[in-house]
């Protein structure tokens, strides 16, 4: 009798951790949103203001980050930028995207808007540049907003039926 209640124990406490790590995964990916638009406009602020190269604005964007998926990225960004090869930013910005920052709990959807950064026209003047990367700013807050207004029911939903499931599961198995 006592393994079964151990038993039971540890399934309604697998549930809830569930849940909680789902939880997680949605409000952690409004702040990796947030995180990655305050990048950019770091970005566009460089561009505008700082009259800096891209490598050098996104290695100063990499030295100020306090997360290490964004340091990672715009140090990468800012190396493979500086190598002598030819490399077509768009590809190599996908290409980062999709190493450094999908990983963070970001949707589909998510990096399909931040791979759109890299389609940045590099041949025309700064401001077109500047427009191109608060366009893509407007989109992600967009996504952040709509996030946000969500999440918090989503969270209650998550835990609720976390627990109710474990309860199911508890009541079949006993």
């Amino acid at each position: 009798m006592i393994i079964r209640i151990v038993g039971a124990v540890i399934i309604l406490l697998t549930a809830v951790t569930a849940g909680i790590c789902l939880s997680y995964v949605a409000k952690t990916r409004i702040k990796r949103l947030c995180a990655m638009v305050s990048s950019l406009y770091i970005l566009s602020g460089d561009i505008r203001y700082g009259m800096t190269s891209l490598p050098a604005a996104c290695m100063n964007i990499a030295r100020g980050s306090h997360n290490d998926y964004l340091k990672n990225f715009y140090q990468r960004l800012s190396i493979d930028l500086n190598k002598d090869e030819f490399i077509v930013f768009s590809e190599l910005w996908k290409r980062l995207i999709y190493t450094y920052v999908k990983e963070i709990y970001l949707t589909e959807s998510d990096c399909e808007v931040l791979c759109e950064v890299g389609e940045l026209p590099l041949h025309l003047d700064k401001d077109m540049q500047i427009k191109h990367i608060e366009n893509i700013c407007c989109r992600l807050n967009d996504i952040i907003a709509e996030a946000k207004s969500g999440v918090n029911n989503k969270c209650r939903i998550y835990q609720c039926t976390s627990i109710a499931a474990g309860i199911i599961i508890v009541i079949l198995l006993l």
